[in-house]
Parts: structure tokens; C-alpha cells; sequence
């Protein structure tokens, strides 16, 4: 059993390590798509003053959708987060 705990914390900082890359890697990806997918069409002011949770974000993205903009379902989830994070209502600017 300790062997097991001590091989367990030894590997929690990389567990960890992983995981901010991974979440890192994630960021970055939603922030190209709404470089890409967003302000190709909108100012980045309009999209900041909207101040949408996550389900209003959602909603909105599926009319942009049916306008033509091309993003898989995993896309847009990542770009939801990622908008209802940093332009949503707990996040006034």
C-alpha cells in the first residue's frame, strides 16, 4: 500500500503538469475559434458586451450555425466555454 501511495504522489506533479498543458492546449484552441469563427463577422466590442451564460452563448452560436459557420459540435462546445468564461456575465469588463 505505500509503495502504491508513494508511486501515486510521485506522480501527481506530472498528472498535473499534464493537465495544465492539456487545458492550455484547450484554451488556446478556443481562442483561435473565436478569433476565426467570431470576429470575422463581428467587432470583438459586440461580442464583449453581450455578457451571456453558457446556455445563452449556446443558443446564439446555433444561429450562427445555421448562417454557415462551420464548426463541429466539439468546436462549438470548446467556443461556449470558452465565451461564456471570458464574455459572460461573472466576467463584466
Amino acid at each position: 500500500m505505500k509503495v502504491i501511495c508513494a508511486l501515486f504522489i510521485g506522480c501527481l506533479p506530472l498528472t498535473l503538469a499534464m493537465a495544465e498543458d492539456m487545458n492550455a492546449a484547450r484554451h488556446e484552441k478556443a481562442r483561435t475559434l473565436f478569433l476565426e469563427a467570431c470576429t470575422a463577422c463581428h467587432t470583438l466590442d459586440r461580442v464583449r458586451v453581450q455578457r451571456l451564460n453558457q446556455d445563452e452563448w449556446r443558443h446564439l452560436i446555433a444561429g450562427m450555425l445555421s448562417e454557415g459557420v462551420p464548426l463541429t459540435d466539439e468546436e462549438t462546445s470548446i467556443l461556449v466555454e470558452y465565451l461564456a468564461k471570458y464574455f459572460g456575465p461573472e466576467n463584466p469588463q
